[in-house]
């Protein structure tokens, strides 16, 4: 009976282990996610002179685009759990009002899909595209997701050739990669925070 007894005892300590590693790795996947966007919220709005200075302790205005393509839910879901771990007040507004766009403090473009149909339905929404232009040159900033983020290059080359905002020079090229799943999706280790884009993180 002793010996059952120290079985079960070990048993447990290796469950409550295992559960603690579990809950931890869940952890640092919920904190991964916001990782990326967290820097939305940390960047004054004066890194160019024509933008206003931001109070810590004002509302911070996000306008999370919506023209019809992107996990909306999932994408304001990162941005109001980043805007927590900053600790700053957000208040994140899924529009494709132009006003509204043209007044936030901070914009994010999502986009799941095909990058020529992605930019016919941001096109179709009547004076979306020029308000995020203007709030860009004002010095807003600017986050594009997945798609949305390709949507910024001149033009992308998925099912065709296709133009994009042309506001970073370049081509969305597909990528060619032998044995390797293309698209990717999943999380990866990442073996060195080195480099600009790390910067801060």
């Amino acid at each position: 009976s002793r010996a059952l007894a120290k079985l079960a005892k070990k048993r447990l300590l290796t469950a409550q282990s295992k559960t603690r590693k579990l809950v931890s790795i869940h952890t640092w996947k919920i904190w991964k996610r916001a990782l990326h966007v967290r820097a939305l919220f940390c960047v004054p709005a004066v890194a160019r002179s024509s933008a206003p200075a931001y109070r810590h302790d004002a509302m911070l205005n996000v306008a999370l685009i919506d023209y019809g393509s992107g996990n909306l839910h999932s994408a304001r879901k990162a941005l109001v759990r980043a805007a927590e771990m900053a600790d700053i007040p957000a208040r994140v507004d899924q529009t494709s009002e132009p006003d509204r766009i043209a007044a936030a403090d901070r914009i994010v473009l999502p986009g799941v899909g095909a990058f020529g149909a992605c930019m016919a339905s941001l096109q179709m929404r009547e004076g979306v595209v020029d308000a995020m232009a203007g709030a860009i040159r004002q010095g807003t900033p600017f986050l594009g997701i997945c798609v949305g983020m390709q949507l910024l290059a001149s033009k992308g080359l998925e099912h065709g050739e296709h133009e994009g905002l042309g506001w970073i020079e370049g081509t969305v090229r597909p990528l060619k990669a032998s044995g390797l799943k293309i698209p990717h999706m999943g999380w990866n280790d990442i073996s060195s925070l080195k480099g600009p884009l790390m910067k801060g993180l």
